[in-house]
């Protein structure tokens, strides 16, 4: 009797264990069998090692002056840009149009290290169009640190390069224009798990939230031209206008808001191994009143303009 009793106590902890370890699969892609909590394995530092994004926004213009042609009434744009820890690659179109028909549009591509772009303008039937090609080189990287006291910290930074030759041999020269670009973040903040929804089929603890307390963004841009002087002629010397132009700008803020700056959906949750899914929506609405006072007389007028977009984005971790 003593071992049968011990026997089904063995069984049912045995059983029970199983369904605890089960009930750790939240993400569509997490292990079926681990000893570790979320907490566990969200817990240290997290490595990205590749991302993909899309985004794409359209916004309505009210016409604030019908007898007026010219005005914007619409525009739209789409953005992806994908890292796989070697090769980066980006797409980016944006149109407008006016209320006389008037539209423009613009492509840029950056893929298999060549960077092309074409911009478009239609007028009165005609379109005229400008191409460039370049070179380009580009690196991205994130780390991400989750503490159990519920803290984390946050470095991101991404760099781009493009390289355009130009030649010229009616003026006699060359030019390389190398236009450089640095971004770098660095956030502190908090995060917890959220609930679950069974109207949206989440589980508990399925998706974490992140608050920013403390963010910094820097970014620095760099224009260097680089000219050669071609021909035989001592008129002019293009060598001289080789010139540098360089800016930073630095944003920083102090987060106040009780709602998440962002919300992860962990489709897989390993005790190395972490895949990320964080998106949205947005329709948001703005209106500005302008008056223009000429001669004693005032003219005001008022517009309206209504922006929707939606946004993705994938990201994969390794722990460190």
């Amino acid at each position: 009797m003593n071992k049968l009793f011990k026997s089904a106590t063995m069984i049912a902890l045995v059983v029970f264990g199983a369904i605890s370890v089960e009930s750790c699969k939240k993400g569509e892609e997490d292990p079926g069998l681990t000893l570790r909590s979320r907490d566990g394995r969200l817990s240290g530092t997290w490595v990205m090692k590749s991302t993909s994004m899309t985004s794409e926004e359209t916004t309505d213009y009210d016409d604030p002056d019908p007898d007026f042609d010219g005005d914007r009434v619409e525009s739209a744009s789409t953005y992806s840009e994908s890292w796989d820890g070697t090769a980066y690659t980006r797409t980016e179109t944006s149109s407008s149009k006016d209320d006389d028909g008037d539209s423009y549009a613009s492509e840029e591509s950056l893929s298999g290290g060549v960077y092309s772009s074409e911009d478009s303008w239609t007028s009165g039937g005609t379109t005229v169009s400008d191409e460039s090609e370049g070179t380009y080189t580009a690196s991205m990287e994130a780390e991400y640190t989750f503490e159990k006291d519920g803290t984390f910290t946050m470095k991101r930074k991404k760099t781009l390069s493009i390289t355009m030759e130009e030649s010229d041999a009616d003026f006699g020269y060359d030019l390389t224009t190398v236009s450089s670009m640095t971004e770098d973040e660095t956030v502190t903040g908090t995060w917890a798990w959220l609930g679950g929804n069974d109207a949206d089929e989440i589980d508990n603890e399925e998706r974490v939230a992140l608050w920013f307390d403390d963010y910094m963004a820097t970014e620095t841009e760099e224009e260097d031209y680089d000219y050669t002087d071609t021909d035989d002629d001592d008129f002019y010397d293009w060598n001289e206008d080789d010139e540098t132009n360089v800016s930073e700008s630095t944003l920083t803020f102090k987060g106040k808001s009780t709602e998440p700056d962002e919300i992860w959906s962990l489709v897989m949750l390993r005790n190395t191994e972490m895949k990320v899914v964080v998106e949205g929506s947005y329709d948001s609405e703005y209106t500005s009143k302008n008056t223009n006072t000429s001669d004693g007389s005032s003219v005001s007028f008022t517009q309206r303009q209504q922006s929707k977009g939606s946004y993705m984005a994938e990201i994969n971790f390794e722990k460190q």
